[in-house]
Formats: C-alpha cells, sequence, structure tokens
C-alpha cells in the first residue's frame, strides 16, 4: 500500500494559493485560442433544504494515475503537490437568456467581453443599467470532483463535479490540515465527508462539512478489497480539475451572448461554420515514367 503521508498539512496557506496560480499559468500554456479540449464533468444538482450528501473526493488526475501505476510500492509519494481543486470566476445571467460564461481575464489575463460590458453599463449611470452589471459580476467558486454516495441515479463510480463557496472551501481545506486525519483524497487511507445544507434562501443557507472519522477505500469490491477495475473506470472518466470550467469561447462568441443569443446557440453556430469549411483536398502525387512507359 503506497505511503500518502504528505507534507501538505504542514504547508501554510500561502503555498496553497501558489499551487492554484502555477495551475492556472499551465491552463494558458494548454489552451490554443481560447479553447481547452477537455472531457466534462457532470456538475452536481444543488442541495436541497436540510439535505445531507456523503462525498468522497477524487484526487487529481495526475496523482491518481502515479499511485494506481505504483499500487505496489510502499515508498511511492508523487512530488508534484497536486491539489484536486480548481478556483474559478463565472459571470452569471449574461444577456438575455442568462448565460452562465467563465471570465477569460480571470483565467488567461486576456479581455473578457462580460467585463467589458459591466464597464460600460457602469459608465452609463444609469440605475437599471448598474443593476444588471451587478447582476453579471464575475462570482468567485471553487470545484472538486467526488464520488457521491448514494446518489440519485446510483452510480457509485461516477464522476461529479461538487462546486462551493469560498466558505465552504475553506472548511474542506480544514480538514486537510487536520493532522489528526489522513488527507480526504487518499484511495487507500483517505475518508468520506458529509456535507449538510442547513437553512433556505441564497442570504440565509449554510454548509457543514464534516468528516466521518473513518478511514475507508476510495472504491471498495463486496469482499472489502480496494477495487482496482473501478478505480481505472473512475480514472478513464476523470477531467483534469484545472480545466474544468475554463473558458470555451472566443471574444466575439462571448459578445454575442451579452448582445442576446444563448451560449447553446453561439456553439451551433460555430459548429455549423466549421462543417462548412471546405476540406483542403490532398494532391495526388503525380505519376513519373516507369520501366515499360514512353
Amino acid at each position: 500500500m503506497p505511503n500518502y503521508d504528505s507534507p501538505r498539512k504542514q504547508k501554510a496557506a500561502a503555498e496553497y494559493k501558489a499551487r492554484i496560480a502555477e495551475a492556472k499559468r499551465k491552463d494558458r500554456e494548454r489552451e490554443e485560442g481560447g479553447f481547452s479540449e477537455r472531457v466534462i464533468a457532470v456538475r452536481m444538482p444543488n442541495w436541497k433544504d436540510d439535505e445531507k450528501r456523503t462525498l468522497r473526493i477524487i484526487p487529481a488526475r495526475e496523482a491518481m494515475r502515479f499511485y494506481l501505476d505504483n499500487a505496489d510500492d510502499e515508498d511511492a509519494v508523487f512530488d508534484d503537490e497536486a491539489y484536486p481543486v480548481q478556483e474559478m470566476c463565472t459571470h452569471f445571467k449574461v444577456g438575455a437568456k442568462k448565460g452562465i460564461i467563465p471570465c477569460a481575464s480571470f483565467y488567461n489575463d486576456e479581455p473578457c467581453a462580460v467585463d467589458d460590458e459591466i464597464k460600460e453599463l457602469f459608465a452609463s449611470g444609469d440605475e437599471d443599467d448598474a443593476k444588471y452589471a451587478k447582476a453579471m459580476y464575475g462570482g468567485h467558486r471553487f470545484a472538486r470532483f467526488v464520488l457521491w454516495r448514494g446518489n440519485p441515479k446510483n452510480e457509485p463510480n461516477k464522476v461529479w463535479a461538487w462546486e462551493m463557496s469560498k466558505t465552504v472551501d475553506t472548511d474542506v481545506i480544514a480538514l486537510y490540515m487536520d493532522t489528526k486525519i489522513k488527507d480526504l483524497d487518499m484511495m487507500w487511507e483517505g475518508m468520506d465527508i458529509d456535507v449538510t445544507r442547513n437553512g433556505m434562501g441564497q442570504e440565509n443557507t449554510k454548509y457543514q462539512v464534516k468528516d466521518v472519522r473513518e478511514e475507508s477505500y476510495m472504491v471498495a469490491t463486496e469482499d472489502g478489497e480496494f477495487d482496482y477495475e473501478a478505480a481505472e473506470k473512475i480514472y478513464a472518466n476523470l477531467p483534469d480539475i484545472f480545466e474544468y470550467n475554463t473558458p470555451f469561447m472566443t471574444y466575439d462568441e462571448v459578445k454575442k451572448v451579452v448582445n442576446g443569443m444563448s451560449v447553446k446557440e453561439v456553439m451551433k453556430e460555430r459548429h455549423n461554420d466549421e462543417e462548412a469549411k471546405p476540406e483542403a483536398k490532398e494532391e495526388k502525387p503525380k505519376r513519373g515514367r516507369g520501366r515499360g512507359t514512353k
């Protein structure tokens, strides 16, 4: 069984932020023309009032692969601190169709059409414009990939994207920093967490995050052994957490959403444009005069 003891719990919060900054830098290097090639994770539906969910945080993709490949090496330690969390900045209620748009300036340090629209609305001095601009402000949230125990779809190995506020993220970090327990995302010695929503409405809602105080396998067979087959299936469907919710539209495409089109309509338009492009014809090699020709 791999040794999952991590120096993470002794590290300061500044190093945690540095890891996120480095991940954002890698995002920019991976992207070409503002697009990301990525597997899409299913976002967890919102909690109902007083609902409790039991979740298991999945390791970052690169860390999970390393430990699966080195399962027989007890001294195997993944060198890179791959925190399985993505910081996000998202604009909501964009345009007439109320689109949801990742902020390009946050992820890529590039111009964001929504940010520019917000500035213009505030500059107008109109009260209604200011109200609309505030509704589109970029909200900072965090995301982790999890297994949802006992989910309604009865899919125990399905990868879900758990999006949370900064307050909830801070509560999760506190569990990681707790030296009395193992890191939550350990596949062999980690543990589940219970997340309970209390209260009603956006202003009066609070989430309580607790570990179950019992180490367990991330996935187990009916005999209680670690389920390597299930773990491989999870890995195959596990996106790169640092590409989750990153920008997927150009500035001009986002501008179309601002001006009234839906995100789906814009993406369909892009698809149709790509389909209409003529394919480059392959030039046939010229046949030379071989033996027996005149």
